[in-house]
């Protein structure tokens, strides 16, 4: 999760500002969703990486308005083997905390 402040309060994963995601069905064919929450600086970066991996973006979208940083949601899906799910969505994970350089697949120095 992460942490805003909106109306002079602080907020956080308790209050919807996290990422999740979910994946069920079989090894071979799996179905995967979620929402990624992100400034709207890594957006970009964000959204390259999803359709680097053959995720799709369903929406963005914000769920509250003031809040300080602004955060933006981003929902997604994808179908394929559970392992390659897994694998895209581990992908952008990286790619949002800067483990991973967009397009590279390298890991970050």
């Amino acid at each position: 999760g992460t942490r805003a402040l909106m109306g002079g309060e602080l907020i956080g994963r308790e209050m919807g500002m996290s990422t999740w995601i979910s994946i069920a069905g079989k090894n071979d064919r799996a179905f995967a969703h979620g929402e990624f929450i992100e400034n709207p600086e890594g957006l970009r970066k964000l959204l390259r990486a999803l359709r680097a991996k053959g995720l799709n973006v369903v929406s963005i979208r914000n769920h509250t308005l003031g809040e300080h940083p602004q955060s933006v949601f981003v929902r997604f899906w994808g179908e394929g083997p559970a392992v390659q799910l897994a694998r895209a969505v581990r992908y952008a994970l990286d790619v949002q905390v800067g483990a991973v350089s967009p397009g590279s697949g390298e890991k970050a120095l």
